[in-house]
């Protein structure tokens, strides 16, 4: 769960960011989701542990699927809203020697701050997942718009109401997501997998 809901998008945003930066007011919109946890649980609990012969501890936890979901979730809005974070405030200027090298880098870092992260509840989706747990208690998979409507909906441009780093559509009141220190360590534990 953790793997694909948290690690690949983190990998997959990663790899297209150099692409992103080539363009104008780029959003990246993640999936959380309004079960997401609270709070996490000890971070290193979450990923397999190396161990010092170089194997992973596969041991089972003791967390039940719905909590490493949950889990899983509040990871997409903590590594959405580091990203933004980083993005934000990256200044640094690679060391150039001539003038075009300089704007070239300056319309990068210019790039980086308007690049908007945001994540969303995408509803409660008729998905096989939601199927084979509850039933028939959400709408259509050809009505869930959300993702949609934040890619292209000009209520959620970048500026003064909308902040890079967002929550939207229900839930997303983690108090983890405000804590600088959670944000770092799951970034880097994201960064070493």
């Amino acid at each position: 769960t953790i793997s694909i809901n948290v690690l690949a998008p983190f990998v997959l945003t990663r790899k297209l960011l150099p692409s992103l930066l080539r363009g104008n007011d780029a959003r990246i919109i993640t999936t959380s989701s309004i079960s997401q946890s609270r709070t996490l649980p000890d971070v290193n609990s979450l990923f397999a542990r190396r161990l010092l012969n170089g194997k992973y501890d596969v041991t089972p936890l003791s967390y039940s699927a719905h909590s490493f979901y949950s889990y899983s979730k509040l990871g997409v809005l903590l590594f959405t809203t580091q990203l933004a974070k980083l993005l934000a405030s990256y200044q640094q200027l690679p060391t150039s020697v001539n003038d075009d090298d300089v704007e070239h880098s300056q319309k990068l870092i210019h790039n980086m701050h308007t690049i908007q992260c945001l994540t969303m509840d995408p509803g409660t989706v008729n998905t096989k997942m939601l199927l084979a747990g509850w039933g028939p208690c959400g709408i259509s998979v050809r009505d869930a718009n959300n993702t949609y409507k934040l890619a292209t909906g000009e209520e959620y441009a970048f500026g003064e109401e909308v902040k890079s780093g967002s929550y939207h559509f229900g839930g997303g009141a983690s108090r983890d997501a405000q804590d600088q220190g959670i944000l770092k360590e799951f970034w880097n534990k994201l960064s070493d997998c």
